[in-house]
């Protein structure tokens, strides 16, 4: 999360990868928005593979100093 009153950041980003224990579905879970707002939520099955290599793509985006989440 990011929070910056005075730049108008205010902003926050939630990245996971879940798996279901009793099917081994794996899943990709993205939440992004301002705070206070519901925001944009996505949940796509994957791979585990895909999964985990998709979350570590989208962390180092959004950790990047331009981005600054």
């Amino acid at each position: 999360m990011l929070s910056n009153l005075a730049r108008n950041n205010n902003k926050y980003y939630i990245i996971q990868v879940l798996r279901e224990k009793s099917t081994k579905r794996t899943f990709f879970y993205t939440r992004y928005g301002r705070v206070g707002e519901d925001g944009v939520t996505s949940l796509a099955e994957a791979a585990l593979e895909q999964a985990e290599k998709q979350y570590h793509s989208t962390y180092a985006k959004k950790t990047a100093a331009s981005k600054g989440y």
